[in-house]
């Protein structure tokens, strides 16, 4: 009888340890591979949850022309050449970039946007490195022209200097 009330009190049901019927209806493996089971499965969470890398405020993240924008006349059209944005203004590289937007000055007037150029081989080994844009219709007098990068998430980057061009007015 001091056996059987022994073994009632360990495995009775206030006690830590589990019994044998429990383990088995639910499914349970108790030892110490459950306890290094659980440990792996907390620190694979711990390790999955939380920032990759510091967050950057939204002013080092804005595309930047490097190089400068050329300009040149045939015609009666102005042709505007620039070089590709590569960095964020904090010096990392651009993954996101998604447009440029061509700005225009007439005799040194307010800048005036002209044209919006989408970037379309982002998924592309070989990239562009250079981009052109057509103003077919400048108009007479002297012309001044920037460019600003754009990223996919609407955000511009400063304007590159002016690049400065006259133009006659065309008949049209």
């Amino acid at each position: 009888m001091k056996k059987t009330l022994l073994r009632r009190t360990a495995n009775g049901p206030h006690s830590r340890r589990p019994t044998a019927r429990c383990a088995a209806r639910f499914g349970v493996k108790f030892g110490r591979n459950a306890a290094l089971g659980a440990v792996l499965a907390v620190a694979l969470i711990v390790a999955a949850c939380g920032l990759r890398t510091a967050p950057r405020p939204v002013e080092d993240t804005a595309p930047i022309i490097e190089g400068s924008v050329e300009t040149t006349t045939v015609g009666g059209t102005v042709v505007v050449r620039w070089p590709r944005a590569q960095k964020s203004a904090d010096g990392k590289r651009l993954y996101d970039l998604a447009a440029f937007v061509v700005e225009r000055s007439r005799d040194g007037g307010p800048f005036e946007r002209v044209a919006t150029i989408n970037v379309i081989d982002q998924e592309k080994i070989r990239r562009r490195s250079k981009f052109e844009y057509r103003d077919e219709t400048p108009g007479a007098g002297a012309l001044a022209y920037r460019v600003r990068a754009v990223c996919a998430d609407g955000q511009e980057g400063p304007p590159t200097a002016a690049a400065a061009t006259s133009a006659a007015a065309s008949a049209r």
